[in-house]
């Protein structure tokens, strides 16, 4: 077997083995002899070298290889292997950089010397989109990926510059299959999540948007792989069932063509689910090499209600079983070992593992379940095996949070004292990002259009008592605060015309902020609704201007332009709601 150099990828070029592949419904099992290459892949679940891990092994009770020393045998065995890695690595530089804010609760950190324990172990590749990448901001994103270039394990998962960006997926060659591997991060804590994270650094974990997927799909289909697999580090805390905003990223990756997700962050075991075309959903597998979290407390009333919430009988019952029947369920993890053709799947297993803590050791590590052995996903015996693809079958839709706030504009005095080197256009925000960032959905009315300075030297000639006006530098102090999206359905939109209408929200799409409350053409056409979705629920956003003026109200200078501001009158409001409605939206809020 000799190996072959593709770009920044190694593979193993084997001989021709003949299998043939045998499907029926209940299970993917592989069967006599054909000739059909095949590949393995081992998945597991969360890996961190912090807390424990580090401490007993920088106390010279073990070393790091130990951690992986009762598994290494099965993750060796497999073709390509890959893991969560949950935790930086820093050194005393990179650890000046650590993320401050009291509401952040857990910082994971590990040493570089731990890195060799993956290659020990037989890992060739980790996604590194979770939620811990940034707790060291930019520098411990980019030293991580440092340390693990120079191990020589491949990373997926990271992206550069804006949040929104496309990540540089991984192919990996193995017996002349090309597989791919994507990794997201979406999860949904109180603050702050990913995305919030992220929008703070020049680098960090690929953040999750059903366009930004099928852009990142698209790129692998057209480097020719065979088989795509993303990893998803998504749902929340020790729940025991995904949710449903999780049930919709599924079905999307699953209409993209991905064979195979693979699902991080609660720490607990969830089920998995094979399609009926032989595709595989896990929705976590758990800790591998992290330490158990506890569960949401008792008297949290998020659990059993009061202070504002209802009782949540699904966090009721998380509490409840972990709690009082199965804290062992914390310790339960398992390996994933999925056999692929250039086809898809031929075959699936599990197999069961736990997290076990050698008390004289002080050895925290994964070891096989006694008396277990790997198991057909979805065969006869499984009972982990769960369709979800109708979450209102067994879930509550969780809350959605939603913050409005009123008028922006980044014109004179604010332009001035910019420009004039006193302060950046995000320290307008400093004190209020916190608060807006922590919102599911942030909406503000931005009422200054950004313009060129062609614009400003041929300026719209109407008399009017004050234009505002921004640069569009000034726009990436709305993704630095925490905004979602604004509308611009406002007195000065229209300030220098059509073209400053449509450089204002070319500038918004460019900063990755969502707008409505614009329309084009006849000034009461119908708008184009902005649809968001969050943890299942659609919400709908409508803009409209409606405002009296001494000079030129808002109906007045949109006649004049092909493009301005939404115009409110009963029906277009009435068909523009409506519209809405046919695209089943399940909480309507409308911006005036």
């Amino acid at each position: 077997m000799r190996a072959v150099e593709l770009g920044i990828f190694k593979a193993d070029e084997g001989e021709h083995k003949t299998v043939e592949v045998k499907i029926n419904a209940s299970s993917v099992e592989l069967s006599s002899p054909t000739h059909t290459e095949y590949v393995t892949l081992l998945f597991v679940g969360d890996i961190s070298f912090a807390g424990p891990v580090k401490y007993y092994v920088e106390h010279n009770y073990h070393t790091y290889n130990d951690s992986f020393s009762d598994v290494a045998a099965y993750i060796k065995d497999a073709d390509i292997s890959v893991a969560n890695l949950e935790c930086p690595f820093v050194d005393n530089k990179v650890y000046r950089h650590m993320f401050k804010d009291k509401r952040r609760l857990t910082i994971l950190d590990s040493s570089p010397k731990a890195a060799p324990a993956l290659s020990f172990a037989g890992f060739d590749a980790v996604t590194v989109a979770n939620n811990h990448f940034n707790d060291f901001g930019t520098e411990g994103a980019n030293f991580t990926v440092e340390i693990l270039k120079k191990e020589g394990i491949k990373y997926f998962g990271i992206t550069y510059g804006r949040f929104d960006s496309s990540q540089e997926p991984l192919i990996m060659e193995r017996k002349g299959i090309r597989v791919g591997f994507l990794g997201y991060c979406d999860h949904v804590p109180d603050f702050p999540n990913c995305t919030v994270m992220r929008r703070m650094f020049k680098s960090g974990p690929a953040i999750y948007r059903d366009d930004i997927a099928s852009r990142d799909v698209r790129t692998m289909k057209e480097a020719g792989v065979d088989i795509i697999v993303v990893f998803m580090h998504w749902g929340r805390e020790i729940l025991l069932k995904p949710l449903p905003y999780q049930i919709h990223i599924t079905k999307h990756l699953l209409s993209l063509g991905v064979q195979i997700i693979i699902g991080s962050h609660p720490h607990v075991l969830q089920p998995h689910w094979l399609t009926k075309d032989k595709r595989l959903v896990a929705y976590s597998l758990g800790n591998f090499l992290f330490p158990p979290l506890r569960p949401i407390g008792g008297n949290n009333p998020q659990v059993y209600g009061g202070k504002g919430f209802d009782p949540n009988p699904f966090l009721i019952e998380s509490y409840e079983y972990v709690t009082y029947k199965a804290m062992d369920i914390l310790k339960m993890t398992q390996m994933l070992r999925v056999t692929v053709s250039r086809h898809g799947i031929v075959k699936a297993e599990y197999h069961p593992m736990r997290l076990a803590f050698d008390p004289k050791e002080k050895r925290l590590h994964p070891e096989p379940v006694q008396h277990t052995k790997w198991s057909t996903v979805c065969g006869d015996n499984d009972k982990e095996c769960q369709d979800f693809s109708d979450p209102k079958k067994y879930w509550k839709m969780e809350p959605v949070s939603l913050m409005f706030v009123g008028d922006i504009s980044f014109s004179d005095p604010v332009r001035y004292y910019v420009e004039h080197g006193y302060h950046s256009y995000n320290d307008s925000f400093n004190d209020v990002a916190p608060y807006i960032r922590e919102a599911d959905i942030s909406v503000g009315n931005l009422e200054s259009p950004f313009v060129t300075q062609e614009m400003l030297d041929d300026p719209y000639k109407m008399e009017k008592s004050v234009s505002l006006y921004a640069s569009p530098q000034a726009a990436s102090a709305l993704s630095f605060s925490g905004f979602d999206a604004v509308t611009v359905a406002n007195n000065h939109l229209n300030d220098f015309g059509s073209r400053g209408a449509n450089f204002t929200v070319e500038v918004l799409k460019r900063t990755g902020i969502k707008h409505f409350g614009i329309s084009f053409g006849k000034y009461d056409t119908s708008q184009e609704p902005l649809i968001l979705k969050k943890n299942g629920i659609k919400i709908g956003f409508l803009g409209y201007c409606d405002s009296p003026s001494v000079l030129k109200n808002c109906t007045e200078m949109r006649m004049m332009f092909s493009s301005g501001p939404a115009i409110y009158t009963d029906d277009v409001a009435i068909k523009d709601i409506k519209k809405l409605k046919k695209v089943y939206i399940t909480a309507d809020v409308n911006e005036p």
